[in-house]
């Protein structure tokens, strides 16, 4: 009997471990079968499995034997079906199916390729069944880890390394990470700047060649600052590089930027890991954070680049450690004046720097008072001061001072993108007064010509300033009548600009680190050194490229890591029913919400708060770990 189970559980692990290697094997896109056209219909279906495969590989044979030996171990482990089990199947599937329509649309944009043809379908059910058993045993197994106490004494010299790590912790984070971002900051001496730093500069310095001024009606043509760019930080800016081109020349403001925002970031992140080590998180999840932090091409190219994304992400971190102190323990915030006070400033900063600061906060402290219902009061008076200062700041200061608020497309990427591929895919359907409402608010020849799924600029940069109320409303009219002809359209509209997020094979793989072709021409705001480090720059451009595909540093390069990580951190509060938890995690699930209305699909900048709090969301994970052990003595 124990023979034929064991031979039954051999034959089920050899199938387990086929159709999961051959998902290293089959492409799901169609292949060309242009001298493949045959008359018999069995014949095109086998030639496109075929041609489907890739060629031998003596990779896929060690893939094999691994995923073998792996399953044997994980799949017929004699443990029973629990809830959990459940939770992990779950789980795998949504990750097997955002895999696969990331795959198709990959190919073209669309989820066609899956159903162009029998052999796709057969294609694609032999991927979803090779995913779907990958996906659950890595969670099985990652679910299945404990983490035992450490028994084994250590030896003397382990004991005083570790004994140096921890008395110097900040000192030795701040050189290590210094270290890292160091050719960074030699390469793009003194700062790397992007269109938008530019913009802000031209707001600030008054200049024509702003391109924000460009897309709305000014309320003073004498006031350039406008609200497409947090006010707040364009003022600091523009005040800085003022400061360094009346000493000197604007390279010296922006090398006085560029220190300012690494001190900045290096108090905050030493803040960070001063709060890990009296909280006694263990050593390895602290100095894998300092490693982290130096190594990961983001954070160091966002450390040095002028850009509004780094101040906010800044201190909505600094706003999730706060959130995190106050769960574990309400005294050690709210019984202090100065750390409230200092709460308060934070919240501040997240409303002003950020567009969506609103919903960073609103999304999260109320639970607060929740959690806190006996003392809600106080709690309540901390969330309102600072959402009050903001308003008078937004709805009185910044309109008294002529400041234009940002112009409404955009928070209307998603309508427009929607429209837009209507238009590129079904323009023989649209009628010539149809055609005509939209001319008014956005180019229907763009439209039609330039739209890119990925991308919404091309198609927002059409839109029509002057357009009025009513013009708006027609076009909402026109909108919802395509949407009821053509709702798959709208919701692959929708997947096309999101999916970034959440696939990993697109987005931005590197970091992405910009000089604007402005710099070294005869513009006002000039930068002269940095045509001398084009070369280094090249080679950190080559270099960011290895990492991004270096095996288990590629995880660190895709944007959807990021997210995947934060929703899987979340579902494991959840499962461990340590709800509180969810309270700081929630200004980073905001982050990743507004991205599915971002104008780009699976940008960096867009998810810089999570990538910087990445350290904090493991300490929480942690410290749900430990008391769920806790729980069980």
């Amino acid at each position: 009997m124990k023979k034929l189970e064991k031979i039954n559980k051999i034959m089920y692990t050899l199938i387990f471990a086929t159709l999961s290697t051959l998902v290293f094997i089959v492409t799901l896109s169609k292949p060309n079968m242009a001298f493949y056209v045959q008359e018999s219909k069995l014949y095109q279906f086998i030639t496109e499995i075929w041609l489907s495969l890739k060629d031998f590989d003596v990779a896929y044979v060690t893939i094999f034997v691994f995923i073998y030996y792996a399953y044997y171990n994980i799949y017929f482990d004699n443990s029973k079906l629990t809830s959990k089990s459940f939770i992990n199947a779950t789980i795998s599937i949504i990750l097997t199916a955002i895999t696969l329509i990331g795959k198709c649309y990959k190919i073209d944009n669309t989820l066609n390729t899956m159903v162009e043809s029998g052999a796709q379908i057969l294609k694609f059910a032999i991927l979803s069944i090779g995913y779907y058993l990958i996906y659950y045993a890595i969670i099985k197994k990652i679910t299945s880890i404990k983490i035992k106490p450490e028994i084994k004494k250590k030896s003397l010299r382990q004991q005083k390394i570790e004994k140096i790590l921890n008395k110097y912790q900040i000192v030795i984070a701040i050189i290590i990470i210094l270290l890292c971002w160091m050719p960074y900051v030699i390469n793009y001496y003194p700062g790397a700047s992007t269109g938008d730093t530019f913009d802000c500069l031209s707001q600030f310095f008054h200049r024509d060649e702003s391109w924000s001024i460009k897309t709305m009606n000014l309320i003073n043509q004498d006031v350039y600052i406008n609200k497409h760019h947090p006010p707040l930080f364009t003022v600091v800016l523009g005040l800085i590089f003022k400061l360094g081109n009346h000493f000197k020349n604007f390279t010296l403001g922006a090398l006085i930027y560029t220190i300012l925002q690494i001190g900045l970031l290096l108090l905050i992140f030493s803040y960070m890991l001063h709060y890990m080590k009296k909280n006694k998180v263990p050593l390895w999840i602290r100095m894998s954070s300092i490693f982290f932090i130096g190594l990961t091409p983001t954070i160091a190219a966002h450390a040095i680049t002028a850009i509004k994304d780094t101040p906010s992400a800044i201190f909505t971190l600094l706003y999730v450690i706060f959130l995190v102190q106050i769960v574990r323990n309400y005294d050690s915030i709210f019984k202090s004046k100065l750390k409230t006070i200092l709460l308060i400033i934070v919240m501040i900063l997240v409303l002003t720097l950020r567009n969506n600061g609103f919903f960073t906060i609103i999304l999260s402290f109320p639970f607060l008072m929740i959690l806190y219902n006996k003392k809600w009061k106080k709690i309540l008076l901390v969330l309102i001061l600072p959402l009050i200062l903001f308003g008078m700041y937004d709805k009185l200061l910044l309109p008294s001072l002529n400041v234009t608020d940002a112009s409404i497309k955009e928070v209307l990427t998603v309508p427009f993108m929607q429209v837009a591929r209507v238009v590129k895919y079904n323009s023989s359907k649209i009628s010539s007064k149809d055609e005509e409402i939209i001319n008014k608010v956005l180019n229907y020849d763009a439209m039609k010509n330039n739209y890119n799924p990925d991308l919404a600029d091309s198609i927002k940069d059409t839109y029509n300033k002057d357009a009025t109320k009513e013009e708006l409303k027609d076009f909402f009219g026109i909108w919802l009548k395509y949407l009821k002809k053509y709702p798959l359209v709208y919701v692959e509209s929708l997947i096309n600009s999101t999916y970034g997020y959440f696939f990993p094979e697109v987005g931005e793989r590197y970091a992405t680190l910009a000089v604007d072709a402005r710099v070294g021409t005869n513009t006002y705001i000039n930068i002269t050194p940095r045509g001398k480090y084009k070369d280094a720059r090249q080679i950190s451009h080559q270099i960011n490229q290895i990492q991004a595909s270096f095996p288990f540093l590629w995880f660190f390069n895709h944007v959807a890591f990021y997210d995947w990580f934060l929703i899987f951190s979340f579902l494991y509060i959840i499962r461990k029913k340590q709800y509180k938890y969810l309270i700081p995690l929630a200004p980073l699930l905001s982050v990743l919400l507004v991205c599915l209305a971002s104008p780009v699909n699976g940008s960096f900048r867009y998810i810089l708060p999570i990538v910087f709090s990445a350290p904090i969301i493991l300490t929480i994970d942690y410290f749900v770990y430990k008391n769920n052990i806790l729980k069980k003595i």
